[in-house]
């Protein structure tokens, strides 16, 4: 038995004699077929233009069910093996798991891609997803969440940064920081009680405390143990760009958008120490050693017990972002420029090994997962790229409404939250393991 579809039309053959059994014709004007066939040859679906999907029952001719609920121009299906589940892809790249005996809503919805899907496949319980975005997906069917999804506010969201493993923490502009159970879609808890200026950026040290900076300058530091957060004015008026926490988790370092670099003792809630170094983003390289970017087209080294220079490496263009894995062996640095382009540093060397090249735009944020085998990389070109930094290849894209401000991983790699400009934060379930970029 094989379903052909066409453009206006589809039919049923029995491929032993060669004859149509059944066919469909689109003179209602809603043509444009995507069909599917299930496994024994009883079933088939047929998919229209404006989110028409029967299923219906092939010896017959008789409409089994109309699925519902599809906003979209219907461009791919396919049933699970044993026909009881039926995947539907649309324009809009969203694909629909559906119970083929069921009236009931839609299983599952799995956002993604950025682009319509082509082709849909199962492999056991594994729905396979293509799409014109040039990437394939793999989705998991054990009821755990992959894909992407929304994380809503009601202000711009500027960063996020993972508390542990399920625990994200957002900030937004003129709303409280609140942490989220990756895994629902509310807010667990909100801080209260800090500055009322708009939030620019979140680091955790240890999952206890944590430090928040305003667009005025302002660093928050909340502690369990106080009901109120020590705020401290370390810079005047001008947002901050970038923090970092050293590895030891006693200080934070912060930049400003103009270049000024600050070292903060976290227990004093005070500066010890403001840099002779002009710098938008920062890093510890280790409790004495300071990653510094965003001037000059360097890379700097910057010695904090002597507050001097140690070393550099001259950058094909100025710095926007700025990420560092310290592996048991050596420290790879990712620098993110204005004109798109990523390259890898080893900062031990003082020289650069790779240059990652895809953005078409500023890149915006860089993030490293734990054990340093993946890269994730934002930019205003509304897209997410994961990288792998030991052999400089592409290893997915992910598309976005609008511009990329912040990414961040969990600790164990297989979540990644993204902060883009809107009142929105998306987190990604299996960026690392279930998504693939075709090649």
């Amino acid at each position: 038995m094989a379903l052909i579809a066409g453009h206006r039309s589809a039919v049923v053959i029995d491929t032993a004699t060669g004859t149509a059994i059944r066919s469909w014709q689109g003179g209602d004007g809603s043509g444009g077929f995507a069909c599917a066939l299930s496994s024994d040859g009883r079933t088939c679906a047929i998919g229209r233009r404006f989110g028409i999907v029967e299923i219906i029952d092939i010896a017959s001719g008789t409409t089994l069910r109309q699925v519902g609920g599809i906003e979209r121009w219907v461009t791919a299906l396919a049933f699970r093996p044993d026909g009881a589940v039926l995947a539907i892809g649309c324009t809009n790249g969203t694909v629909h798991v559906v119970d083929v005996d069921a009236e009931s809503t839609t299983l599952d919805t799995l956002l993604g891609h950025g682009r319509p899907v082509t082709a849909l496949a199962f492999v056991g319980s594994l729905v396979l997803s293509a799409s014109t975005d040039e990437t394939v997906r793999v989705w998991s069917g054990d009821g755990r969440r992959d894909g992407a999804w929304p994380l809503l506010h009601d202000a711009a969201v500027t960063d996020v940064d993972f508390v542990d493993d399920t625990t994200l923490a957002t900030v937004a502009f003129h709303s409280r920081p609140l942490t989220w159970d990756i895994g629902g879609e509310q807010p667990v808890s909100e801080l209260r009680n800090g500055p009322a200026d708009p939030y620019r950026r979140v680091v955790w040290d240890d999952g206890q405390r944590q430090a928040i900076a305003t667009a005025s300058g302002a660093v928050a530091i909340w502690d369990p143990a106080r009901t109120a957060p020590t705020e401290l004015r370390v810079f005047d008026g001008t947002p901050i760009s970038s923090m970092a926490l050293s590895p030891d988790e006693t200080h934070l370092a912060v930049s400003r958008f103009d270049g000024e670099v600050a070292i903060i003792d976290i227990a004093g809630a005070t500066v010890t120490q403001r840099l002779d170094v002009r710098a938008q983003a920062v890093a510890y390289l280790s409790d004495h050693e300071l990653l510094t970017a965003g001037f000059g087209n360097e890379l700097i080294v910057w010695d904090l017990d002597r507050n001097t220079r140690q070393s550099g490496v001259a950058l094909p263009g100025r710095a926007n972002a700025l990420a560092l894995h310290r592996g048991a062996d050596a420290a790879l640095a990712a620098v993110g420029l204005t004109s798109g382009d990523i390259m890898l540093v080893d900062p031990a060397r003082s020289m650069i090994t790779r240059q990652l090249r895809g953005h078409a735009r500023a890149v915006t944020s860089l993030a490293f997962t734990t054990d340093g085998s993946r890269l994730a990389s934002g930019s205003d070109d509304a897209t997410v790229r994961i990288w792998d930094p030991l052999h400089g290849l592409e290893y997915a894209r992910l598309a976005h409404p609008s511009y990329v401000q912040a990414v961040a991983f969990n600790e164990a790699g297989d979540a990644l939250a993204v902060a883009t400009f809107g009142e929105i934060a998306w987190v990604w379930g299996r960026v690392t393991t279930r998504h693939h970029r075709v090649r």
